[in-house]
């Protein structure tokens, strides 16, 4: 069983994005696999199932000239075992970066305004399509 793309990323309490496609095919910056950024990260599909992710590694190691770029990559994600989670969880999880006074939220047009979006959300569906906008 696979997450149903688009998808959800969340970074308990530092930030969240949205990938259009399924695992197979992420891309990162190179940064983020060296700091283990996706560490306690959690994916979730719009069918209400959350999957930790529990490693990303390089499709193919970058060269050392290419890693010091910002430039996306293809990762390889190994995802655990799914469970079914609630809106109400994935949006605590989402208010919990949200709330914080972060670069992540700085970097966001108008995280007012999103707080405000995501509290009205009636689906998962709706969160992501909401997260994705944000980040577009």
């Amino acid at each position: 069983m696979e997450p149903k793309p688009p998808l959800l990323i969340v970074r308990p309490r530092l930030s969240f994005w949205v990938e259009s496609g399924g695992p197979a095919n992420f891309n990162a910056v190179p940064q983020a696999v060296q700091e283990d950024c996706f560490q306690s990260a959690l994916c979730y599909d719009r069918t209400g199932r959350e999957w930790p992710i529990l490693k990303v590694q390089f499709r193919k190691r970058p060269s050392s000239f290419r890693a010091a770029l910002p430039l996306r990559v293809p990762v390889k994600v190994s995802l655990g075992v799914p469970r079914v989670t609630s809106l109400e969880e994935v949006l605590e999880n989402l208010h919990g970066v949200l709330l914080r006074d972060s670069e992540f939220v700085d970097s966001l047009r108008d995280p007012e305004d999103l707080r405000s979006r995501l509290a009205r959300a009636k689906s998962l569906e709706e969160v992501i399509q909401i997260a994705a906008q944000q980040s577009s």
